[in-house]
């Protein structure tokens, strides 16, 4: 068997020309050109005038998304707005107005019946407390002379070892204390010479009604601030004020899945298209539903 071997790289005869049959059987070796190798570093080549892609479309692209929010014309505005009344709706008719001066006439009615009833209770209360307010009293207007809201200050100049300014504001309290006890001392020596004025020369009852003044002032004054001596008469309504949480958690909790999805992707800083109001006697919330919920 002869192999025959072919170096031209010219060579370009037909490996399946069967013309010539005399060559013995046997395999050959083709000489193919080699591909040329690609340098990475070549510059690439782009053509300078490409042929554009023709449309066969002639139609200009058209806007679908409607533009910005257009400011209305003032006709457009004015015709918009709603009227208020000018009186209310008690004045424009008999009848409410008689229905309004009904309520108000029972509801006072009602408050002073109430305090009325009570008023032995609300007696007896003042009388017990009227000394605690005394000695309240007293410890104020003492306090007041001595000026204790400055206190603190004249403490930390002590901490800070601060002579000259702690001598500053000792004299500052000196001619304060002496100018409010001249007026502590004056009050009371006007209010002594009347009471025993009053005593002395006074009508009973204008005696009486002075002592019962004094001792439920005082029992005011002695009165906790967490337990007043006069309660309401009428209980209103509570209603607790809604915020957006309260209306988010509410959605959340009725398991519908598209809510939660949006409510997982942010979407309740964009569900409210209006700020929470009162709306009679509870609240008004306008909540703008994700894609996919429908109110029923």
């Amino acid at each position: 068997m002869s192999h025959d071997t072919f170096d031209s790289p010219d060579f370009e005869s037909d490996p399946f020309d069967k013309q010539g049959d005399d060559t013995p059987p046997g395999g050959s070796v083709l000489p193919f050109k080699q591909r040329e190798s690609v340098d990475p570093d070549a510059e690439t080549r782009v053509d300078p005038d490409p042929d554009p892609i023709e449309d066969d479309d002639d139609n200009p692209p058209v806007p679908v998304d409607p533009p910005g929010r257009e400011r209305p014309t003032w006709n457009e505005s004015v015709r918009g707005e709603q009227r208020r009344a000018v009186l209310p709706s008690w004045l424009r008719s008999r009848d409410a107005l008689r229905e309004q001066a009904r309520w108000v006439f029972d509801h006072y009615r009602h408050v002073f019946a109430f305090h009325a009833v009570r008023t032995p209770v609300y007696a007896g209360t003042l009388a017990v407390r009227s000394p605690l307010g005394a000695v309240r009293l007293v410890g104020r207007a003492f306090r007041w002379v001595g000026d204790a809201d400055a206190r603190p200050v004249r403490a930390e100049a002590i901490r800070r070892a601060d002579a000259n300014e702690y001598l500053k504001l000792a004299k500052h309290r000196d001619g304060k204390a002496r100018l409010r006890g001249t007026i502590l001392a004056a009050a009371c020596l006007c209010a002594s010479v009347l009471f025993t004025a009053l005593v002395l020369a006074g009508p009973t009852w204008a005696l009486l009604l002075t002592l019962a003044g004094i001792v439920a002032g005082l029992g005011f004054v002695g009165a906790p601030e967490d337990r007043p001596v006069i309660g309401p008469s009428v209980v209103k309504p509570q209603v607790q004020k809604l915020t957006s949480h309260f209306v988010l958690r509410a959605l959340g909790a009725l398991g519908i899945a598209e809510i939660n999805k949006a409510m997982a992707k942010g979407w309740g800083g964009k569900a409210f298209v209006a700020p929470i109001t009162r709306d009679g006697p509870g609240w008004r919330a306008d909540v703008d539903l994700p894609y996919g919920v429908t109110a029923v």
